[in-house]
């Protein structure tokens, strides 16, 4: 018989967050094919809400290199502010730390997206 087990995240996943900051950990960042233009690079990233009554309510993100500013703006959070041209930075180097993000519930896509990031404001 199939038989299914579920964690954590898998139960919390479906949880739908009101709109507000909220301190996220970056858990992973995965580098891969954008779905509907397999040529351009997508960067998937898993967010796990890090603090308050939401604790532990993952959230993915995608991040595409046809969108490089927003990019830019998640990786200024860790550099203080700077990014500099033609520089190489490592998407991973984000992963375990610790990021602000402004998080909702969509209702059209029927789960939570981050719609902005700032700087941690409650410490790494």
């Amino acid at each position: 018989m199939p038989k299914v087990t579920f964690t954590k995240e898998n139960l919390l996943e479906r949880t739908q967050l009101t709109a507000g900051w909220r301190k996220l950990k970056v858990k992973s960042v995965d580098e891969g094919p954008g779905k509907s233009d397999p040529t351009s690079t997508v960067w998937e990233t898993v967010f796990i809400v890090d603090d308050g009554k939401d604790l532990g309510v993952p959230i993915r993100h995608w991040f595409s290199e046809k969108q490089m500013g927003r990019v830019a703006e998640f990786l200024r959070c860790f550099t203080g502010g700077q990014i500099e041209e033609g520089k190489v930075y490592e998407m991973n180097d984000a992963v375990g730390r610790a990021v602000d993000g402004y998080c909702r519930y969509h209702p059209d896509q029927k789960w939570n997206v981050i719609d902005d990031f700032r700087p941690s404001q409650k410490g790494a």
